[in-house]
């Protein structure tokens, strides 16, 4: 995955309609490592940004990452957290501050940077064998960007690792919106 920091300054909500048009959605961190977060932070030079945090409006004692609780895939509760010391307080969305990697609250109102992230997931939903499920990804090309259009990416069947690249791919699965599908 793949963190951008657009120069923008937004308060909460636009900041995801913004990262959901042009990437994926705001940042969440059961998704995108804290490091990656960390460094798009420190490229563009961002102190504290908005990620897919926030109170959840019906409980406003729990904190949920954009439309998931603190559950893993498994169902068990996670016991993660990794708030600044006194916070959460009364505010309803969070940040990520690049100086201490902590999570800290504020008005979803407020203008500020924030961390979008996109991904290249291409779900294809033809039953293929894995050797011929290999050819087709392999097979397809993507836009190149470059000025000499020189580039070809190459796709690869997905190798998932953390439990939480399970719960992604799974909700990609269902929001399938490729010309592959």
């Amino acid at each position: 995955m793949t963190v951008h920091c657009p120069p923008e300054r937004l308060n909460w909500t636009e900041a995801r309609r913004y990262c959901q048009e042009n990437y994926r959605d705001l940042v969440t961190l059961d998704l995108v490592n804290s490091a990656d977060v960390a460094q798009a932070l420190k490229t563009a030079r961002v102190g504290q940004a908005w990620i897919g945090l926030h109170r959840d409006p019906e409980d406003d004692r729990v904190w949920k990452w954009i439309n998931l609780t603190w559950k893993w895939i498994s169902g068990d509760t996670s016991e993660y957290r990794n708030w600044a010391p006194r916070e959460p307080i009364t505010k309803d969305c969070g940040t990520f501050d690049l100086d201490n990697s902590k999570w800290h609250s504020h008005v979803c109102s407020e203008e500020r940077r924030f961390a979008c992230f996109d991904d290249n997931v291409v779900v294809v939903t033809e039953n293929k064998t894995w050797e011929d499920a290999l050819s087709h990804c392999r097979g397809m090309q993507s836009q190149c960007e470059n000025r000499l259009n020189t580039c070809r990416y190459r796709y690869e069947l997905l190798s998932l690792e953390r439990p939480s690249d399970y719960s992604y791919v799974r909700s990609r699965l269902f929001k399938a919106e490729t010309d592959e599908v």
